[in-house]
């Protein structure tokens, strides 16, 4: 790896957190247990435990498990099989309980305010604190189960550059990624309800989350300055004790995180096994390299793409995915260097077309979601007629996707 004074460079390194949800193995209901399953393996009532390539955690809902690296990794491949064995590990803990894994973005079926509680133990004032201030209730709380991308930076030039790039790839990622169809027992409406959800989650304080798609920047004091400094002051009126007075109350689809000096892209579903997961993420983490070295001659043209043109795309690619249709000619200009309108998913493969230094199982994983779907449409193709019996029946192929590092072919069984 290239550092810099003991930073990464871009690109040198990449993050990845990986959430799941907690289900009975039989019923495929949440089981709100995560305080119970990381007392298995590290002091009782700790939210984080150290597990050598990865950490297990927990951050708000008791039926959650994340997942994440320890570290900064400079070959995102290189975790795939630390996650397969952790999610092996975690299965085999929760067979006792009669329970398992499962992936996809969110619950199809739970009740948010009757089938699941808020993190009570280590830690616990924070998310109390998050209580009283934002209310934590419904789906966009505690029915939402993401994957994180951490991308490095050095400097105020590369932070410029990567946060330019990461506000036009962010609208898009629900064209690959989206994985979460079903909501309270029924169709959605949305390919990717999990972000629309997300994006009404923090209406109390409407300055944490703002459009959702950042507002353009390029630099520390310039992010503090349009970002932070109206956020902690709008957190300060609802929650004077300051417990919620940092950088992560950002919930902003990316947000910086000047304390490790990379920058947390959010908007990605989780997956229905890790090598999915590491696709999607191979992806739109070369999507944003391209971007980025686009942007040392394009950045004022970058970030001149107002937040609310980002927004309405983001909106459209979450309703439909792959198939969201795009016709903003500058935007494509940018992404794909043509103006003509696109799908979602002709898009993707203009991008990754342009993406020669992507390659490997990652790139084979990508391609494999755009032949064959994004997984929520699988989820769809799966489950026919939207029933209570299909939805268990979806819930258990899910399941087992996850266990044998399988894909959801989206074939009715």
């Amino acid at each position: 790896m290239n550092l810099e004074n003991g930073k990464l460079h871009l690109f040198d390194a990449y993050g990845m957190e990986l959430e799941y949800m907690i289900v009975n193995r039989e019923t495929f209901d949440v089981m709100p247990i995560a305080d119970w399953l990381l007392s298995q393996v590290g002091p009782m009532g700790a939210r984080e435990v150290d597990r050598g390539a990865l950490w297990w955690s927990n951050e708000l809902a008791m039926h959650v498990i994340e997942l994440k690296g320890a570290g900064p990794v400079a070959d995102m491949s290189s975790l795939r099989y630390p996650f397969v064995e952790n999610i092996r590990q975690i299965n085999d803990l929760l067979s006792v309980k009669n329970g398992c894994l499962m992936g996809s973005a969110v619950h199809p079926w739970m009740n948010p305010d009757r089938d699941t509680a808020l993190w009570a133990l280590e830690d616990a004032p924070i998310y109390e604190a998050l209580d009283r201030t934002f209310g934590c209730q419904g789906h966009g709380w505690f029915n939402l189960q993401s994957a994180h991308l951490n991308l490095p930076f050095a400097n105020d030039a590369e932070f410029a550059r990567l946060h330019a790039a990461i506000r036009l790839v962010l609208p898009i990622i629900p064209a690959l990624a989206a994985a979460s169809p079903f909501l309270d027992g029924k169709d959605s409406g949305f390919s990717d309800a999990r972000l629309q959800v997300y994006s009404q989650h923090c209406n109390r304080l409407p300055e944490a989350i703002g459009d959702v798609i950042p507002e353009p920047v390029e630099s520390r004091e310039q992010y503090h300055d349009v970002i932070l400094a109206p956020l902690y002051r709008a957190l300060k009126q609802r929650e004077p004790e300051g417990v919620l007075q940092y950088e992560w109350s950002n919930a902003r689809g990316a947000i910086a995180r000047f304390d490790r000096d990379a920058i947390e892209i959010r908007l990605i579903d989780v997956q229905e096994h890790p090598g999915m997961d590491a696709g999607v993420m191979g992806a739109v983490a070369a999507a944003v390299r391209l971007l980025a070295e686009q942007a040392e001659d394009d950045l004022a043209a970058m970030n001149a793409v107002s937040t609310q043109t980002l927004r309405r795309i983001l909106n459209r690619a979450m309703t439909h995915g792959e198939h969201f249709f795009i016709r903003d000619s500058e935007y494509l200009h940018l992404l794909a260097g043509k103006r003509e309108p696109f799908s979602g998913l002709r898009l993707w493969r203009e991008i990754l077309a342009r993406c020669d230094d992507f390659y490997g199982a990652e790139r084979q994983a990508a391609e494999w979601i755009i032949d064959n779907g994004t997984l929520a449409t699988r989820m769809r193709r799966t489950t026919g007629e939207v029933t209570a019996p299909s939805l268990k029946a979806l819930a258990q192929q899910l399941c087992h996707s996850l266990a044998a590092g399988e894909a959801l072919t989206g074939m009715r069984t």
